[in-house]
């Protein structure tokens, strides 16, 4: 079976790696510039990268920027709550990516050439899975020194507008703002001078759903494995090529391996609906208090999973 990955970055580059290691026949293609960077805080959960990273022998300790000891939550009271890190992380992951592609073919083009089996890794733009509806959301990010040491932080916006970070990375800072509001985001970066700067939209609606057609098979933000309340999509995204490694590696057949992947990112994402659900809601003030518990469970396993020991209780009052 020929396979190609259209998009490396996280998870199309481990996967990449994966079956590259594994002695498959898989060729990788990105079109992005050499050199091209986002200055972006790539915070994760430091256990998990350094599980998934395991597996292709690459040590996660070598990439770490900064760690966190407390991550500080506020709200629109600006009331600071602040839970223990349970392994949150800011890193290099320009470098990684470039590391797992260490040892592989690819190509810096567009896909090109006939394939059994085609990846779309191609986050935000899905450029091979076809467009449905979809919810996203406008960041402004900063790559910026800042005159006093802060910690890793997150304020929401009113209503579920969106929020803010500040995450430390290395002696400098990643500060930015996503929000459907582009004032919310002006106000809030207006203290803060980029030394770099990106603007971009990230998906927030799980589009598990449809994560094939035909022989394309969806990995990553192209399939919505970002976090609705967080924007975390790393760990996720890089689980997601995992599963569909795990099927290629069992089935020989197209049919075989999206039923098995779909059964699973299913399973490992399903989550994203309910929070997806809470996000929507909370937008509209129309938060249903019969699917209190289940939005409790969801967004805790969430946090946790990013490497917060969020007090969910705590926040819902905060923040609802």
């Amino acid at each position: 079976m020929q396979i190609a990955i259209a998009g490396l970055g996280s998870s199309g580059s481990y996967l990449l790696r994966l079956l590259t290691n594994a002695g498959f026949d898989v060729s990788g293609f990105d079109p992005k510039r050499e050199g091209f960077y986002i200055p972006c805080g790539y915070a994760a959960n430091r256990n998990m990268m350094k599980d998934l990273l395991s597996l292709v022998d690459i040590e996660f300790s070598r990439y770490i920027e900064s760690e966190a000891d407390e991550i500080t939550f506020s709200g629109s009271s600006r009331r600071k709550l602040r839970f223990r890190s349970m392994g949150l992380v800011t890193f290099d992951k320009n470098r990684l990516e470039t590391d797992l592609l260490n040892g592989c073919k690819w190509q810096r083009k567009k896909l090109s050439g006939s394939f059994d089996l085609i990846v779309d890794a191609t986050g935000i733009s899905r450029q091979y899975l076809p467009a449905g509806d979809d919810y996203t959301m406008h960041t402004t990010e900063y790559l910026a020194t800042l005159t006093e040491k802060e910690d890793f932080q997150f304020r929401y916006f009113p209503n579920g507008s969106g929020y803010f970070w500040i995450f430390p990375i290395g002696n400098k800072y990643h500060v930015g703002a996503g929000s459907s509001s582009m004032s919310s985001i002006r106000e809030s970066l207006s203290p803060y001078s980029a030394e770099k700067l990106v603007s971009r939209d990230i998906r927030l609606k799980p589009l598990l759903h449809s994560c094939y057609k035909d022989n394309i098979i969806g990995i990553g933000e192209a399939i919505g494995t970002v976090s609705p309340i967080t924007g975390e999509g790393i760990v996720p995204s890089m689980k997601s090529a995992l599963h569909l490694f795990t099927a290629i590696s069992r089935h020989n057949d197209i049919a075989s391996i999206r039923q098995e992947y779909f059964k699973s990112v299913m399973k490992e994402f399903k989550r994203y609906y309910t929070l997806y659900d809470l996000l929507r809601n909370f937008q509209s003030g129309n938060l249903r208090k019969s699917k209190a518990i289940s939005y409790i469970s969801a967004a805790r396993k969430d946090m946790r999973s990013f490497g917060i020991d969020v007090r969910i209780t705590k926040a819902i009052r905060e923040f609802m």
